[in-house]
């Protein structure tokens, strides 16, 4: 009889300790599971954001899919398109993400942990109000017949045609013959803009041209990366060498040879009055006092100068010009200014981005 219970207890203790060593594995192997889950769930969550901060416009194609490799996982991330653009609704996208993990396989006959994020967003675009090809808000003087002022659209998806110059009512005058020289909507005449009103924002050309040029000055808007003080001596900072970025180049007080000899692209903002000698420019130009502007001057974008027409007090900012500019914007023989919408916006594109849809995110989307 004791050798009976002897093996009986002994048969119980075995299948107690069995017992133990199945739920232990278990236990383990949902833990590494879930673990596995939790890791996925954060790839596809970083391939998201990745996306979302590489992708700076709107791609060609879509769908469009991008793969990123994270230290534990890889995440596939596709944009597609869910709604075009319609009138009084913007064009909208599902941003859709499917993160895999493999090192939490406890063995090969693991499924790999995928796990799949989506979120619709919208693509946000900053833009700029471009009234004409060059926009002088004090005026031009316009010295012989030659040149080409443009506001027909040189990029390849053309926008609507805009005038080629915009100046305020009867601040435009011209030595030469005729008017040929601009291109657009009007054709061979100058839009105006209303009656000049100096110092005063809400006067009707100031109205009209709607930049925020205070709070450019500033610095609350349109931030420099490279800033020129020639302001004050002695002066300070110098041009990019190299404007692959499209930087935005601020230059405070005037722009002066030797500073004046540009091939550059991005904005370009004076605060007092440029000399442009010798520019060849791709974006947009502020110019807060008079522009002269030579024959040897290639722009395609944008100019809009006299901006500081729209500042009520010029003491509050010492370094402009504490004199409203006249009608000293010049245009110097064959001139060319040449509206480029590519050009303007890719001068902005960095102020762009993307807009996530409020309350649509969700877990576990299924792949197509």
């Amino acid at each position: 009889m004791a050798m009976v219970l002897v093996l009986i207890l002994i048969v119980v203790l075995s299948l107690g300790t069995m017992a133990v060593f199945v739920r232990s594995s278990s236990e383990l192997s949902t833990m590494s599971n879930l673990r596995a889950q939790a890791d996925a769930y954060t790839v596809a969550h970083a391939g998201i954001e990745r996306y979302l901060i590489v992708t700076t416009t709107t791609p060609a194609t879509l769908p469009n899919t991008s793969t990123y490799t994270f230290a534990n996982g890889t995440a596939v991330v596709t944009l597609d398109r869910v709604r075009v653009a319609v009138a009084g609704e913007s064009e909208m996208f599902v941003l859709r993400a499917v993160g895999t993990v493999t090192n939490r396989r406890t063995n090969a006959t693991v499924p790999t942990a995928s796990r799949t994020l989506t979120q619709i967003v919208q693509r946000q675009s900053t833009s700029i109000d471009v009234d004409a090809a060059f926009v002088a808000l004090s005026g031009v003087g316009k010295n012989g017949a030659s040149g080409q002022v443009s506001g027909i659209d040189q990029c390849s998806a053309a926008m609507p045609t805009l005038p080629g110059l915009a100046v305020p009512n009867g601040e435009y005058t011209s030595t030469g013959a005729n008017n040929n020289f601009i291109d657009g909507s009007p054709d061979n005449a100058p839009m105006y803009l209303g009656l000049p009103t100096p110092g005063i924002a809400l006067g009707p050309a100031n109205t009209q041209v709607r930049i925020p040029w205070e709070s450019i000055l500033e610095g609350s808007s349109l931030q420099p990366d490279f800033t020129l003080n020639r302001s004050a001596l002695p002066n300070t900072g110098v041009l990019p060498v190299n404007y692959g970025n499209w930087p935005v180049v601020r230059v405070t007080g005037d722009l002066r040879p030797p500073d004046n000899n540009i091939d550059g692209q991005g904005i370009l903002i004076v605060t007092g009055d440029a000399d442009f000698a010798n520019i060849a420019w791709k974006g947009i130009v502020l110019v807060g006092g008079e522009a002269t502007i030579n024959a040897s001057n290639e722009i395609y974008g944008s100019v809009i100068a006299g901006l500081n027409m729209k500042i009520p007090t010029l003491s509050r900012f010492p370094y402009l010009p504490q004199t409203y500019p006249g009608r000293a914007s010049v245009a110097n023989g064959a001139v060319k200014i040449q509206y480029n919408s590519c050009h303007v916006a890719s001068a902005l594109n960095r102020y762009s981005g993307w807009l996530r849809v409020a309350n649509t995110w969700t877990d576990n989307w299924p792949t197509p």
